[in-house]
């Protein structure tokens, strides 16, 4: 299975931002498919899951745009790579924690890690 999204960033106000919220619940969303698609099939193995974004160095995040959180680090490496193992159990038990394994680094980059702990936690960490 494969999900792919072409917008996660955009240029607001004349800075290029990243929508790291939209990131969260895409892979969130792609983890609770993959856990009814596992269920469905009765596979009950590990999965090998990846994550990578591009084009990235230099963004912010757009909660930093809107004041909310002040002014959060610039990501400075072009890509995002991470990959992470999941069986069954941690894909329907605890998604959140297989969500913060692919994005946590991610997150916690751009300063907005505890932000967003709360989406993990309403999630299932």
């Amino acid at each position: 299975m494969r999900l792919y999204c072409s917008r996660l960033s955009d240029t607001l106000k004349d800075q290029r931002v990243l929508f790291d919220a939209g990131a969260l619940t895409l892979t969130c969303q792609f983890i609770a498919l993959l856990a009814a698609v596992t269920a469905e099939a009765g596979y009950l193995g590990m999965w090998g899951l990846g994550l990578r974004a591009n084009n990235l160095a230099g963004l912010r995040s757009y909660e930093d745009l809107k004041g909310m959180w002040g002014d959060g680090p610039a990501y400075s490496e072009d890509n995002y790579d991470r990959t992470a193992m999941a069986n069954y159990a941690d894909l329907s038990e605890s998604p959140g924690r297989v969500a913060d394994a692919l994005l946590g680094r991610f997150l916690r980059a751009l300063g907005t890690n505890e932000t967003h702990q709360k989406t993990l936690e309403k999630f299932g960490k």
